[in-house]
């Protein structure tokens, strides 16, 4: 902190009314010296604008148009989210046609295509999350650490937003997230023991 002495003083003039006369009597402008005390460390100094600076001309950016509207409008993620969220559903997709291999298939699978998000059942995609959190394992057939099938669920939570389906999939507010949300969470346990996923 600067000491007193350290401060500077500025002289500005300034254009007010006499506060002091009666309501019935008009007094004219008077020209006042206001002595305004800085820190010497302010980079700037309040300045009061005349009627000149009002009526400089303001200038704007280019006029936005509705192909850049509709970009900014978009969403968007970070380049490791994307890539991350594209590495999840790789990994989802290989495990639905692994499991449309086997004729024994659920039929909830079968009508749980990732690729067209709108078309969905929450139902339908919930019980397909289930397993597929359960059966996903790596390229040397290990399971997944228990912070990876999390980030696997907020990754596709994030591509359905993405598309305008807005889940919350790891919420509680209807039975089939409920499932989803014990499934993840009790595989997660039975790695560390600790409840990992917070409701």
């Amino acid at each position: 902190m600067n000491s007193p002495d350290s401060d500077q003083t500025k002289e500005m003039d300034i254009d007010i009314e006499s506060c002091n006369q009666s309501p019935t009597t008009s007094a004219p402008a008077t020209s006042v010296t206001v002595t305004e005390t800085f820190s010497s460390d302010s980079a700037t100094v309040f300045k009061v604008p005349t009627e000149k600076d009002t009526l400089k001309k303001r200038t704007f950016h280019s006029p936005c148009g509705s192909d850049e509207l509709e970009d900014l409008s978009k969403w968007k993620f970070a380049v490791n989210t994307e890539r991350k969220i594209k590495w999840v559903l790789g990994i989802y997709c290989q495990w639905c046609e692994h499991k449309l291999a086997d004729k024994r298939c659920d039929i909830r699978i079968c009508k749980s295509d990732i690729h067209f998000p709108s078309k969905l059942q929450l139902t339908d995609m919930a019980y397909s999350l289930r397993m597929f959190l359960t059966e996903a394992r790596k390229l040397d057939s290990s399971e997944y650490p228990p912070r990876t099938l999390y980030q696997m669920i907020l990754c596709i939570q994030m591509f359905f937003e993405k598309h305008k389906v807005f889940w919350k999939l790891l919420g509680k507010g209807d039975e089939c997230l409920t499932d989803l949300y014990y499934t993840l969470d009790n595989l997660m346990k039975k790695h560390t023991g600790n409840i990992l996923v917070k409701a």
